[in-house]
């Protein structure tokens, strides 16, 4: 991953609280040690739906904890879309990043109109 700038990981959440498929492998590595993330620093948003209970947004959450014992340095909180309120996720993801702009240095995203 490139240490030159911050990333952003979004990450929904499949079944029982597990990794989507599609982040499977990358999970795979980053535990493996694929790579040295000891310089990569992240932010991390999560899609889920409250009505869940508790794997609520899990997916970003495990994803989190795996970026951080391989060394990673997450800034901000992690932000989290609820489906179950019916707020566009994209909005939601924007306002979010505009919270944690500061922290990671780079110029702060703008929530679509009207979405």
């Amino acid at each position: 991953m490139d240490t030159s700038h911050p990333h952003v990981v979004v990450c929904s959440t499949y079944g029982g609280g597990e990794l989507p498929t599609s982040a499977r492998a990358f999970a795979t590595a980053v535990a493996e040690g694929a790579a040295d993330l000891s310089s990569v620093r992240y932010a991390a948003f999560g899609l889920g739906d409250r009505t869940y209970g508790e794997t609520f947004s899990r997916g970003v959450v495990v994803l989190d904890e795996t970026l951080a014992a391989a060394g990673a340095s997450r800034f901000g909180d992690v932000g989290r879309h609820d489906a179950a309120e019916g707020r566009p996720p994209a909005r939601q993801a924007c306002e979010w990043l505009d919270g944690i702009a500061e922290l990671s240095r780079v110029p702060a995203l703008r929530a679509p109109h009207g979405k």
